[in-house]
């Protein structure tokens, strides 16, 4: 008896314990947008500056994190039938849209992240313009190697967004919807 409690303390104190997995952004084959609807049809913002944080190991997510940043003023309207694209990033860029000559940045920082049936659940707050919203982030994730690819997002309300006073009123859908997918290599 005396040897196995011996043997189980020993094992206790120098036990390797959960080591948290962090990821390299591979920024190139990743992608973020924003969709919603103006004038009846799909209208997409495509932007290619951001950057992010992520520590997670599906087997302890309780030491997993996701700190994004998107640089609103690399969004890029990509897509806008039956207007002149123009039109589209002037109002995504001015003070009823993003307002990106006040606010550069989007953050979003996960508070916890949660297995679901479906995937995983990030939640944590999204910081837009002035304002601060809290968020959950539903993805998949598949992990190969070590190579790991998200996909997921979550949709908002313009008004939650507070982006109500576009001139195109009722034109334009109530909701936001971001869409993420990042792929991203284990960091060494």
């Amino acid at each position: 008896m005396k040897s196995f409690l011996l043997a189980a303390a020993s094992a206790t104190l120098f036990a390797t314990p959960a080591i948290a997995q962090d990821w390299a952004l591979d920024t190139e084959a990743s992608s973020v947008e924003a969709r919603l609807t103006v004038f009846n049809a799909p209208t997409i913002a495509t932007f290619d500056q951001f950057d992010a944080t992520i520590t997670l190991d599906p087997d302890t997510l309780d030491t997993a994190s996701i700190e994004a940043a998107v640089y609103a003023t690399s969004g890029i309207v990509t897509n806008a039938e039956g207007r002149q694209i123009s039109d589209y990033q002037n109002a995504m860029d001015g003070s009823s849209g993003l307002d990106v000559g006040r606010f550069e940045l989007v953050r979003f920082t996960s508070t916890s992240i949660t297995a679901t049936d479906a995937g995983y659940d990030a939640a944590g707050t999204l910081s837009i313009r002035d304002l601060t919203r809290d968020v959950v982030l539903s993805f998949t994730l598949d992990i190969a190697g070590d190579r790991a690819v998200a996909e997921g997002g979550f949709t908002l309300s313009r008004e939650d967004l507070g982006m109500v006073n576009s001139s195109w009123g009722d034109n334009v859908s109530d909701t936001v919807e971001l869409v993420v997918r990042i792929e991203a290599d284990r960091a060494e």
